[in-house]
């Protein structure tokens, strides 16, 4: 009786912070997949033999660099946890 009692009062103590910590992460989880997408079809639109050669053809490997960069660091951006030390020093 008495450990039933307890339970169904620390049932929801324990439930509701786990239920809104589990949307958060969903959230991160959800924007970091966005992403690692874009860098991932960046890749793809410029590594590609055709995409290789307009980028040569065009001059503009300069520019894709700094595009796929710019992925990089937004996508390191949000990896970042307060108090943690970056593992990957900024290239930038």
């Amino acid at each position: 009786m008495h450990l039933t009692l307890a339970a169904l009062v620390l049932m929801p103590i324990v439930l509701l912070p786990s239920r809104y910590v589990g949307k958060a992460t969903y959230r991160i989880r959800k924007q970091t997949q966005e992403k690692l997408s874009q860098m991932s079809s960046s890749m793809q639109e410029v590594l590609g033999i055709s995409g290789i050669l307009l980028v040569k053809a065009l001059t503009k490997e300069r520019t894709e660099r700094h595009r796929f960069g710019d992925y990089e660091r937004q996508f390191l951006a949000g990896q970042r946890e307060p108090g943690v030390p970056d593992l990957v020093p900024d290239r930038g």
